[in-house]
């Protein structure tokens, strides 16, 4: 009996699958940085890809890849270069659909794998340890393909360096994109 319901759920998981509309999604943005220990800090210029499926009308599960084109950069006092900080992120999420006719408002929460290095010219540079962190956001989709979204990363991460501590290197970015049903 225990075999049949398990089966009956897989088949039903199958089907809803095999049933739902995948989007794929492309987008571009300004990331600024609110890092700890950083006040004066240039913003990045982060890429990505989203794909996603409804499971259900107004709910959206994913996964989506990130990173930084374009450097955070922050100058460090008493330092002959800028800190240089890049960031790639591998992460999934979920969105809350507001059902409304040709533009969509959305909610979104997330959790990802943060990854990234530093740069700071002769001084060196290297790799931060990776972490686990949260994204929270909102966006909209248009009956186009065309997409927006606002979305704040909270993440914290220690660098490689001899006597490094763990600092906030939270960010929020904006993001335009073009996404397609497949």
């Amino acid at each position: 009996m225990k075999f049949f319901k398990i089966s009956v759920l897989l088949i039903m998981v199958t089907a809803a699958v095999s049933m739902a509309q995948i989007a794929v999604g492309v987008q571009a943005g300004y990331a600024n940085p609110a890092f700890e220990k950083h006040d004066a800090a240039g913003g990045a210029i982060p890429i990505g890809i989203q794909v996603g499926t409804n499971f259900l009308p107004v709910i959206e599960v994913g996964g989506e890849v990130s990173m930084t084109v374009k450097p955070f950069v922050m100058e460090e006092e008493g330092a002959p270069d800028d800190f240089e900080v890049t960031q790639t992120i591998v992460g999934v999420y979920g969105k809350y659909h507001l059902p409304m006719p040709a533009i969509t408002p959305y909610g979104k929460v997330g959790v990802g794998y943060y990854l990234g290095g530093w740069d700071q010219g002769d001084w060196g540079d290297g790799d931060f340890d990776g972490a686990v962190g949260f994204s929270v956001g909102a966006g909209v989709n248009t009956l186009m393909g065309i997409y927006g979204e606002f979305v704040y990363h909270i993440v914290s991460r220690k660098g490689d360096w001899e006597g490094a501590k763990s600092y906030g290197y939270n960010n929020w970015g904006i993001h335009a994109g073009y996404r397609i049903e497949l």
